[in-house]
Protein backbone atom coordinates (compact mmCIF):
# COMPACT_ATOMS: atom_id res chain seq x y z
CA UNK A 1 0.00 0.00 0.00
CA UNK A 2 1.54 3.30 -0.83
CA UNK A 3 2.05 5.61 1.82
CA UNK A 4 0.80 8.81 1.66
CA UNK A 5 3.60 11.93 1.77
CA UNK A 6 1.55 14.43 3.43
CA UNK A 7 -0.01 12.69 6.40
CA UNK A 8 -2.04 15.07 8.84
CA UNK A 9 -3.35 15.18 12.32
CA UNK A 10 -5.84 16.95 14.25
CA UNK A 11 -2.88 19.32 15.55
CA UNK A 12 -2.29 19.91 11.79
CA UNK A 13 -5.99 21.89 11.20
CA UNK A 14 -6.22 25.42 10.55
CA UNK A 15 -9.67 25.59 9.79
CA UNK A 16 -12.57 24.95 7.43
CA UNK A 17 -13.24 26.47 3.87
CA UNK A 18 -15.49 29.50 4.05
CA UNK A 19 -15.69 30.83 0.46
CA UNK A 20 -14.21 30.46 -2.80
CA UNK A 21 -14.02 32.78 -5.60
CA UNK A 22 -12.39 31.25 -8.29
CA UNK A 23 -8.75 30.29 -8.02
CA UNK A 24 -8.82 31.97 -4.40
CA UNK A 25 -9.95 30.70 -0.86
CA UNK A 26 -10.86 31.99 2.07
CA UNK A 27 -10.48 30.15 5.12
CA UNK A 28 -12.54 30.47 8.76
CA UNK A 29 -9.41 29.87 11.14
CA UNK A 30 -10.93 27.38 14.40
CA UNK A 31 -7.10 26.41 15.74
CA UNK A 32 -6.20 30.23 16.31
CA UNK A 33 -2.35 29.13 18.26
CA UNK A 34 -1.49 27.64 14.66
CA UNK A 35 -2.44 30.41 12.91
CA UNK A 36 0.16 32.38 15.01
CA UNK A 37 2.94 30.73 12.92
CA UNK A 38 1.15 31.22 9.77
CA UNK A 39 3.19 33.45 7.51
CA UNK A 40 2.90 35.03 3.73
CA UNK A 41 3.82 31.87 1.74
CA UNK A 42 2.83 29.24 3.57
CA UNK A 43 2.00 26.26 2.04
CA UNK A 44 -1.58 24.81 2.72
CA UNK A 45 -3.32 21.52 1.77
CA UNK A 46 -7.12 21.69 1.42
CA UNK A 47 -9.05 17.95 1.71
CA UNK A 48 -10.16 17.69 -1.78
CA UNK A 49 -13.04 15.19 -3.43
CA UNK A 50 -11.38 11.78 -2.21
CA UNK A 51 -8.88 10.80 1.04
CA UNK A 52 -6.40 10.86 -1.46
CA UNK A 53 -6.36 14.02 -3.16
CA UNK A 54 -5.61 17.60 -1.47
CA UNK A 55 -5.88 20.75 -3.11
CA UNK A 56 -2.40 22.86 -2.30
CA UNK A 57 -3.14 26.49 -1.53
CA UNK A 58 -0.58 29.56 -0.75
CA UNK A 59 -1.55 32.10 1.92
CA UNK A 60 -1.29 35.83 0.69
CA UNK A 61 -3.84 36.86 3.81
CA UNK A 62 -4.01 36.70 7.17
CA UNK A 63 -6.40 38.77 9.03
CA UNK A 64 -8.31 38.98 12.57
CA UNK A 65 -11.62 40.82 12.88
CA UNK A 66 -14.03 41.29 16.01
CA UNK A 67 -17.99 40.83 15.57
CA UNK A 68 -20.67 41.29 18.20
CA UNK A 69 -22.25 38.29 19.43
CA UNK A 70 -24.41 37.23 21.82
CA UNK A 71 -23.04 35.15 24.23
CA UNK A 72 -24.33 31.62 26.12
CA UNK A 73 -27.18 32.64 28.48
CA UNK A 74 -25.44 30.90 31.31
CA UNK A 75 -22.99 33.76 31.17
CA UNK A 76 -25.31 36.61 31.10
CA UNK A 77 -25.21 38.80 33.94
CA UNK A 78 -28.38 39.66 35.89
CA UNK A 79 -28.55 42.70 33.62
CA UNK A 80 -29.45 40.09 30.82
CA UNK A 81 -27.26 38.75 27.64
CA UNK A 82 -25.20 41.87 26.58
CA UNK A 83 -23.36 41.69 23.34
CA UNK A 84 -19.38 40.15 23.02
CA UNK A 85 -16.86 40.90 20.43
CA UNK A 86 -15.75 37.96 19.33
CA UNK A 87 -12.66 37.22 17.47
CA UNK A 88 -12.66 35.68 13.81
CA UNK A 89 -9.81 34.95 12.11
CA UNK A 90 -9.54 34.08 8.12
CA UNK A 91 -6.70 33.41 6.23
CA UNK A 92 -7.10 34.04 2.28
CA UNK A 93 -4.86 31.67 -0.15
CA UNK A 94 -4.48 31.28 -3.50
CA UNK A 95 -4.86 27.62 -5.00
CA UNK A 96 -1.51 26.59 -7.12
CA UNK A 97 -1.59 23.01 -7.76
CA UNK A 98 -3.63 19.15 -6.94
CA UNK A 99 -1.67 16.43 -4.73
CA UNK A 100 -2.72 12.86 -5.30
CA UNK A 101 -1.18 10.29 -3.18
CA UNK A 102 -2.38 7.87 -6.22
CA UNK A 103 -2.72 8.53 -9.48
CA UNK A 104 -2.66 5.54 -12.13
CA UNK A 105 0.53 3.61 -11.91
CA UNK A 106 2.39 7.02 -9.57
CA UNK A 107 2.80 7.17 -6.20
CA UNK A 108 2.66 10.73 -4.28
CA UNK A 109 2.10 13.06 -7.82
CA UNK A 110 1.85 16.90 -7.38
CA UNK A 111 0.38 19.17 -10.30
CA UNK A 112 0.40 22.65 -10.89
CA UNK A 113 -3.66 23.72 -11.36
CA UNK A 114 -6.38 22.84 -9.47
CA UNK A 115 -8.60 20.28 -11.19
CA UNK A 116 -11.55 20.74 -9.34
CA UNK A 117 -12.60 23.69 -6.33
CA UNK A 118 -12.48 22.99 -2.89
CA UNK A 119 -16.02 22.33 -1.25
CA UNK A 120 -17.41 24.77 1.43
CA UNK A 121 -16.19 23.25 5.38
CA UNK A 122 -13.85 21.40 3.42
CA UNK A 123 -10.79 20.39 6.29
CA UNK A 124 -7.85 22.65 5.52
CA UNK A 125 -4.26 21.85 7.06
CA UNK A 126 -0.80 23.58 7.47
CA UNK A 127 1.79 21.90 5.46
CA UNK A 128 4.98 22.39 7.59
CA UNK A 129 7.91 20.09 9.56
CA UNK A 130 8.38 16.67 7.80
CA UNK A 131 4.96 17.04 5.78
CA UNK A 132 6.72 19.92 3.98
CA UNK A 133 10.21 18.09 3.42
CA UNK A 134 8.53 15.36 1.99
CA UNK A 135 6.05 17.91 -0.25
CA UNK A 136 9.43 19.78 -1.39
CA UNK A 137 11.21 16.80 -2.10
CA UNK A 138 8.22 15.36 -4.43
CA UNK A 139 8.79 18.70 -6.32
CA UNK A 140 12.34 18.05 -7.01
CA UNK A 141 12.22 14.34 -7.41
CA UNK A 142 11.46 15.02 -11.54
CA UNK A 143 15.08 16.57 -11.85
CA UNK A 144 17.99 15.27 -12.85
CA UNK A 145 21.35 15.82 -10.19
CA UNK A 146 22.61 18.16 -13.40
CA UNK A 147 19.66 20.54 -13.44
CA UNK A 148 19.18 20.41 -9.77
CA UNK A 149 19.38 24.26 -8.53
CA UNK A 150 18.74 24.74 -4.68
CA UNK A 151 17.28 27.93 -4.31
CA UNK A 152 18.27 27.94 -0.75
CA UNK A 153 15.94 26.89 2.37
CA UNK A 154 12.01 27.63 3.24
CA UNK A 155 11.63 30.63 6.68
CA UNK A 156 8.72 28.18 7.92
CA UNK A 157 11.07 24.92 7.82
CA UNK A 158 14.80 25.73 7.79
CA UNK A 159 15.50 21.78 6.71
CA UNK A 160 12.96 21.93 4.02
CA UNK A 161 15.29 22.98 0.94
CA UNK A 162 13.71 24.88 -2.18
CA UNK A 163 15.18 23.10 -5.32
CA UNK A 164 14.19 24.55 -9.02
CA UNK A 165 15.51 23.12 -12.33
CA UNK A 166 18.31 25.10 -13.34
CA UNK A 167 17.59 24.40 -16.99
CA UNK A 168 13.56 25.68 -16.68
CA UNK A 169 14.63 28.47 -14.31
CA UNK A 170 17.08 30.57 -16.66
CA UNK A 171 14.37 29.52 -20.15
CA UNK A 172 11.67 32.29 -18.01
CA UNK A 173 11.76 35.85 -16.87
CA UNK A 174 12.21 36.20 -13.23
CA UNK A 175 12.42 38.75 -10.73
CA UNK A 176 14.62 39.66 -7.63
CA UNK A 177 12.58 42.71 -5.69
CA UNK A 178 13.48 44.51 -2.22
CA UNK A 179 14.16 47.39 -0.75
CA UNK A 180 17.94 48.72 -0.62
CA UNK A 181 20.55 46.49 1.52
CA UNK A 182 17.54 43.49 1.52
CA UNK A 183 20.05 40.84 -0.02
CA UNK A 184 19.57 41.20 -3.59
CA UNK A 185 23.05 41.23 -4.75
CA UNK A 186 23.79 38.52 -2.70
CA UNK A 187 20.79 36.32 -3.86
CA UNK A 188 21.69 36.87 -7.92
CA UNK A 189 25.31 35.71 -6.58
CA UNK A 190 24.83 33.14 -4.85
CA UNK A 191 22.20 31.59 -7.39
CA UNK A 192 24.80 32.42 -9.98
CA UNK A 193 27.79 30.56 -8.01
CA UNK A 194 25.17 27.31 -7.43
CA UNK A 195 24.53 27.37 -11.25
CA UNK A 196 27.66 27.36 -12.36
CA UNK A 197 28.49 24.54 -10.57
CA UNK A 198 24.88 22.47 -12.87
CA UNK A 199 26.36 20.35 -15.65
CA UNK A 200 25.32 23.05 -18.76
CA UNK A 201 25.17 26.98 -17.23
CA UNK A 202 24.76 28.59 -20.22
CA UNK A 203 24.33 32.09 -18.29
CA UNK A 204 25.11 35.91 -19.26
CA UNK A 205 25.28 38.77 -17.08
CA UNK A 206 24.89 42.26 -17.94
CA UNK A 207 25.97 44.57 -14.81
CA UNK A 208 24.41 47.53 -15.80
CA UNK A 209 25.94 49.51 -13.20
CA UNK A 210 29.66 48.71 -14.14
Amino acid sequence: MTEAALQFSEDDKIGRVASVDTSRVAIDVTNSVLLTRIGIGQLVAIRGATEREYLIAMTERVTRTLREELPDIDDAGEDGALLAAVPTDLIQAVLIGTFRTVEGGKANTFKRGADSFPQIDRDCFVIEAANLQRFMGILGSGFSEDERLKLGTFVADRSADAIASGDKFFQRHAAILGSTGSGKSWTVALILERAAKLKYPNIIVFDMHA
